[in-house]
């Protein structure tokens, strides 16, 4: 029997919105995905920051998503505000950090995935979209704990657990007992270059010998600080059959 795992595993909080984008900024630039899209992150550091802490804010309040931090201790919010000021400014602002025609080719690629697995195949899912560690926590469990609560929740619900993972993230995957669908190259052409990315859609084998029950989920508010890993997951449950019955 596997130890119990050294983290607490809560629900993120908006104070914990400024770490979440510090761990994945400093943890996502290994993976081949994230320097395939923010390629000229290095250029515009403050762009890179900026959308991503906006992405993950409007992850944090989306309903059908869930969004989960590990976090090994407590750590005291040092620092007291003193004044508060808010404006309200009307600008359109332009990523520079990534090239546009990589997004454009990357998110076409999501959309048949989406399309195909996600809302036809299995139009009921747990779809893990983000898991991150960072670098100075990596190894010690953080990302498996937060993998094994998503799959356990799927396995509860009797509905499919997806992912599309990275090279990076491909081994961690099929360890859990994720099995390859389908593989995709995402490739983009500028000039004389051309940039690809490999995609693996896989989805968990429900074959596979049941979780233990220990991960434990802190809903209490307390003063920790994401320290390790952040994870966001789309919960799809379209209950059509359901409503097909409510209707008739």
């Amino acid at each position: 029997m596997s130890p119990p795992s050294p983290f607490y595993i809560r629900p993120a909080e908006l104070r914990d919105l400024p770490r979440i984008t510090a761990v994945c900024l400093a943890g996502l630039p290994d993976d081949p995905t994230f320097d395939f899209l923010w390629n000229h992150r290095h250029e515009y550091p403050d762009d890179c920051y900026f959308f991503w802490l906006q992405s993950f804010k409007a992850d944090l309040y989306n309903p059908r998503k869930t969004f989960l931090v590990a976090t090994e201790e407590s750590f005291p919010i040092n620092g007291c505000i003193t004044t508060v000021e808010n404006w309200s400014i009307s600008k359109a602002y332009v990523r520079r950090d990534g090239d546009l025609a990589r997004r454009v080719a990357f998110g076409k690629t999501m959309g048949y995935v989406k399309s195909k697995y996600w809302e036809q195949t299995y139009p009921e899912n747990y779809h893990l979209i983000l898991l991150t560690t960072h670098p100075d926590y990596r190894r010690r469990g953080a990302a498996t704990a937060l993998s094994k609560w998503g799959i356990d929740q799927g396995r509860r619900a009797g509905i499919a657990i997806g992912v599309e993972a990275s090279p990076m993230g491909f081994p961690l995957y099929q360890h859990l007992g994720f099995v390859l669908q389908e593989e995709l190259t995402v490739e983009c052409r500028s000039g004389e270059n051309t940039a690809t990315l490999p995609v693996k859609v896989m989805v968990y084998d429900k074959g596979t010998e049941r979780l233990p029950n220990g991960t434990q989920i802190h809903s209490e508010v307390d003063t920790s600080l994401c320290t390790h890993a952040g994870i966001s997951t789309d919960t799809n449950q379209r209950k059509r059959k359901k409503k097909k019955k409510e209707k008739g």
